[in-house]
């Protein structure tokens, strides 16, 4: 499909494989989950499918059952982990699609049970994260009536954790965790997986990797500077760019986009056809953008889809691109120097400026996944 509308997220498909290559090599054995919520952390959830399991991923997780389908129609028949995000009633629908799903709580474990599938079925507990999950104290009846389910088969127990930075308490919530697993064994059950590990406790705390892992962010490149391996992590998103669509001159005398005193100089401004429905803020500060080789203030509230740039003393002319995260010539603006200014963590304003914006894809090699497994 071809756009008019000069805006563009280019994805570096290269980089993703890389990242993946280094989870893979840090996990060793453990069977690994690629985390593709959210439709891929924003890249497109059939690309980032395929290529976290080109480049050494054993199978995919993500929390919409809607995009099963796509992914099916796709060709990508590898083993799918269905996060709790259904109602109960729907459950015989869910396992029609062919995934694993998760049981989180009393009746989705009933709803389950009852639509008489034969189903692989993962459980989540809550080891202190407070969201989803069997609470602590629960655990023991959950298995049993698990347990009482015959056409259930226990694939695997799982927990998101909080404060992965805290020793104490990852390791509070990891002990929890083998507590809730040994209420599994207890209810008769072997052989399954078990599962703690997301994309910084993978990097930092090898204890955890159990028999399987499920990193996100981290592999769309948006680790913390203090993270392990974080020199080694690639960025995904390798620009978010539109295209000048005029240049005007300001005379002085005259009033500037966003202010209301007469101009004491001339000012010249450039606009670009992305707004705050690309997923960028309305209100101040908005940061800057680079046009012909520097960077230029954005000017004022940005518009629902349009941008003003003030271009003054630049050589700038319609049709220039205008680089929002990315590199032009000499300069970089970074995706966690725009999260930073817009005030929003950079998974989300990725996921939100992914929604509008078409995608352009580097395409990935698999050069880089094995040498990021070497």
């Amino acid at each position: 499909m071809s756009f008019l509308r000069p805006a563009t997220i280019t994805i570096d498909l290269d980089a993703l494989a890389h990242n993946v290559g280094l989870y893979r090599r840090v996990a060793g054995s453990s069977t690994f989950f690629a985390v593709i919520k959210g439709d891929g952390y924003g890249i497109g959830i059939v690309a980032a499918a395929r290529t976290c399991l080109a480049a050494g991923a054993d199978a995919v997780a993500l929390g919409n059952p809607d995009d099963v389908a796509a992914l099916r129609q796709a060709g990508i028949d590898a083993p799918m982990l269905l996060y709790a995000s259904t109602l109960p009633q729907d459950a015989a629908d869910v396992a029609a699609l062919g995934v694993m799903p998760t049981i989180h709580d009393r009746a989705s474990l009933d709803a389950f049970a009852a639509t008489g599938r034969r189903l692989d079925v993962w459980v989540k507990v809550d080891c202190g994260l407070g969201r989803l999950g069997f609470a602590r104290g629960t655990w023991h009846e959950a298995f049993a009536a698990l347990a009482e389910a015959k056409t259930l088969r226990l694939a695997g127990v799982y927990t998101h954790v909080r404060d992965t930075h805290d020793p104490v308490a990852l390791a509070e919530q990891g002990g929890l965790f083998n507590v809730a697993c040994a209420a599994a064994s207890g209810a008769g059950f072997s052989g399954f997986s078990r599962m703690l590990a997301s994309s910084r406790v993978v990097l930092e705390r090898p204890e955890f990797h159990f028999d399987a892992i499920n990193p996100g962010k981290g592999m769309y490149g948006y680790g913390d500077p203090d993270w392990a391996y974080a020199d080694e992590i690639r960025p995904v998103v390798a620009k978010v760019a539109g295209r000048v669509i005029q240049v005007k001159t300001h005379p002085a005398g005259t009033v500037f986009y966003g202010d209301s005193a007469p101009l004491d100089v001339p000012r010249v401004s450039a606009v670009v056809p992305m707004g705050h429905c690309d997923g960028f803020n309305h209100r101040p500060p908005c940061g800057e953008v680079i046009v012909a080789g520097r960077r230029c203030p954005i000017v004022a509230r940005r518009g629902i889809e349009h941008t003003v740039v003030d271009v003054t003393g630049v050589d700038a002319a319609v049709g220039d691109e205008a680089v929002f995260i990315g590199s032009q010539g000499a300069e970089t603006i970074t995706l966690a120097e725009v999260a930073a200014v817009l005030g929003v963590h950079p998974p989300e304003l990725i996921a939100r400026i992914a929604r509008m914006a078409p995608r352009e894809y580097l395409p990935a090699s698999a050069a880089a996944a094995r040498q990021a497994a070497e």
